[in-house]
């Protein structure tokens, strides 16, 4: 063997290390939890399977969260000692240029409107508009965002003028022009984990926890005639319509790949109106 063939042995053999180094090493993901209560269990979950997976989170709250949602069982679940806060998030700094996304579990409408409107009037709001602007990658559970959600309208928030949704529905459009991958809170932890729904499925899931009881079916989405009317399509409402051939869905609808995938495997048809 000459010299020239021993360096490009070398040379491959580092290579190869970095790219073994490369994949065994843990992501990193800033997870930053607004004041929106709808969507935050799925979206808990979701983080605590990352974590699990072995992703290395540092968690950031606005102040609205602080009211709302419960820090302590965030830092229980997440495995973290400090929760940041507008008052400390520029310690977060050196963090965010290198973490792989950014996730949003939970995300309120006046969250979405100030992101989708540039408005960084906050430490916090501040963080994620420089991070969108160096180029991060961002998934956001917009249950709590969207206008059209099942839960919202059972809670009695249901009958949002048709202008005012027409509002917020473009304001999650819009996050979805900076390269968002929006997505619902059931299904968040698959979309950051790239994986499939059913390479997923835990023994422990099929069955809800006493302390959350859950309907014995799934609830379907909202329905005017024979259209879902909910802004993002996820898997959960395309399985109570199996045997439908053909299911519409609104025009300007977000179809997260999940649902994609189970129309393909349920032999369905999605026809926007």
């Amino acid at each position: 063997m000459n010299n020239e063939d021993m360096f490009n042995l070398l040379v491959q053999r580092i290579v190869d290390e970095v790219i073994k180094r490369l994949n065994n090493r843990p992501k990193t993901a800033l997870v930053c939890f607004t004041g929106a209560a709808i969507g935050y269990t799925n979206g808990l979950k979701a983080m605590e399977k990352l974590r699990k997976d072995g992703w290395q989170l540092k968690v950031l709250v606005t102040d609205s969260s602080k009211q709302v949602l419960d820090l302590d069982k965030i830092k229980k679940a997440l495995d973290v000692d400090q929760v940041y806060t507008n008052e400390n998030v520029f310690e977060l700094k050196e963090f965010v240029k290198t973490a792989d996304e950014v996730i949003l579990p939970t995300l309120t409408i006046n969250t979405a409107a100030k992101i989708a409107h540039g408005i960084a009037d906050t430490p916090v709001l501040t963080t994620i508009s420089q991070a969108i602007m160096s180029g991060k990658s961002f998934v956001c559970a917009i249950d709590g965002a969207d206008p059209d959600d099942e839960v919202r309208a059972k809670l009695g928030m249901g009958k949002v003028p048709a202008g005012y949704r027409k509002v917020l529905r473009d304001n999650l459009a819009t996050l979805g022009t900076f390269g968002w991958t929006l997505c619902a809170a059931a299904d968040l932890y698959e979309v950051c984990a790239e994986k499939k729904v059913s390479e997923c499925a835990a023994p422990e899931a099929a069955a809800p926890k006493a302390a959350e009881p859950a309907p014995a079916a799934p609830v379907s989405a909202p329905v005017e005639g024979d259209v879902i009317v909910s802004h993002i399509i996820s898997r959960k409402d395309l399985m109570t319509r199996k045997g439908q051939k053909v299911v519409k869905v609104r025009k300007d609808a977000i179809i997260t790949a999940f649902a994609a995938e189970a129309a393909e495997e349920f032999g369905m048809k999605l026809v926007r109106e």
